[in-house]
Formats: structure tokens, sequence, C-alpha cells
């Protein structure tokens, strides 16, 4: 039982670390959980972890990133005006991407979009991407 535990904690922190501003592959470790331990059971780990990761990227962007990153006002009118047009569709569908999503999810805290909103998009983006992961990890191996 605590040699799985451990297992899981691995899942868990490289979902965190994979969903955070560090870029890490989480899908390897998903696959290889679904060795020792039950679909449901990974898919949830993985869930929670990268959903705390990615509140911990947003807080980053919300708390400060416009005072280290210079941005002129027209330049921060225009970003926000096209994030309120595609952010959170672009949460929904993009922010699991591992180039793409981190800096995306960065900007949502950045920009101050709504803590909740950001919260339902992202995390329904990611109960889509893992269910299929762990799908083909099921069906493939």
């Amino acid at each position: 039982m605590v040699f799985e535990q451990y297992k899981l904690l691995g899942i868990f922190l490289s979902s965190f670390l994979s969903y955070s501003i560090i870029p890490f592959p989480a899908e390897a470790s998903v696959l290889l959980g679904l060795e020792f331990s039950g679909p449901l059971l990974v898919f949830f780990v993985v869930l929670f972890g990268s959903t705390l990761g990615s509140i911990t990227t947003y807080l980053i962007g919300y708390g400060g990133v416009r005072r280290f990153v210079g941005t002129g006002k027209k330049r921060e009118r225009w970003a926000e005006k096209i994030f309120d047009r595609y952010g959170p569709i672009s949460l929904l569908t993009l922010a699991w991407l591992p180039i793409i999503g981190d800096p995306l999810i960065l900007l949502a805290g950045t920009l101050e979009l709504n803590f909740w909103k950001f919260l339902v998009y992202t995390t329904v983006g990611k109960i889509i991407y893992f269910v299929l992961i762990i799908w083909f990890g099921i069906v493939l191996f």
C-alpha cells in the first residue's frame, strides 16, 4: 500500500509540474500509473495535480507578471480585447498543450480573468484530455 502511494505521489507531482510554469511531461506518468492503479484513481490524481499546477500559474500571472514585464497601455488593451474574445474557448481547448498552455494560463492570470471562469474552462478541458489519454492507455496497453 505504501509503495502504491509513492507511485501516486509521482503522478501527482508530474502532473503538478507539467501544468505549473515548469514544462514537464505528465502523459508518460499517467500511462505508467495505469500499470499499478485503476484508471479512475489515476484520473483523479492527475486531475487534482494538474488543476493545482494551473492555479499556481494563474496566481503567478495574477500576482505580478505586469510588474516584471512592462507593457504599454495600448498593447495591454489589445491583449485584453483578444483574450476577452478568444480566451475562454482557448482555455477550454488549448490549456493542456505543453508549449501553448502555460503561457495561456499565465496570460489569464495577468489579464485577471475571473478565477472561477478560469477554473471551470481549464478543468473541463483537462477532464476531456485525461479521459482520452487514459482511454488510449487502456486500449493500447
